[in-house]
């Protein structure tokens, strides 16, 4: 799921070497400007590993990306991720031999969200970055406010079905 390391602009990497144009720029972004602090240290840090010449990955932690998942990568518009967590997760529902494996498949990709949440969304920013345009940043950037409500619309039909199973003696 990593994306590939590439070489960025002069531009993006002038903007990754000013911690406050960083931050002017997240903020156009993000759209989210409590949380523009937060990726602005999770950019610095993959541009650091990058010898501040790219983006390279380095464990971060979002507890968002851990609980949310494939809704913590809609709600930051980060489709080809959610739609590859969507298939990985349904094609393992379908393999026979992983059905004992069924919650550490769900913990791998909870963790693995967790700790890579945070560099797709620099990833794309930068990626966004090397157009030079502050009107790209605003259209890629944002947020799908709905993924939330998605979120809460799954998880509580899963608490009711969790509860219809307890309250029927464990019996599907």
């Amino acid at each position: 799921f990593i994306a590939k390391e590439s070489e960025m602009t002069d531009y993006a990497r002038e903007i990754l070497s000013d911690g406050k144009l960083l931050r002017q720029k997240l903020e156009i972004f993000l759209q989210t400007p409590s949380k523009v602090e937060i990726y602005a240290r999770a950019c610095e840090k993959f541009f650091a590993a990058g010898k501040q010449r790219e983006l390279n990955y380095v464990s971060t932690w979002s507890w968002w990306g851990f609980f949310g998942t494939l809704f913590f990568f809609l709600y930051r518009k980060e489709y080809k991720i959610a739609a590859a967590l969507f298939a990985f997760v349904v094609i393992s529902c379908f393999i026979p031999f992983l059905d004992e494996y069924d919650r550490s498949i769900g913990m791998a990709v909870s963790v693995s969200s967790g700790t890579m949440a945070k560099y797709f969304v620099c990833y794309r920013f930068v990626a966004l970055l090397d157009k030079g345009d502050d009107e790209a940043l605003r259209r890629g950037g944002g947020v799908n406010r709905w993924a939330i409500w998605l979120a809460v619309i799954f998880y509580a039909l899963v608490a009711i079905v969790f509860a219809l199973i307890i309250s029927n003696g464990g019996k599907a």
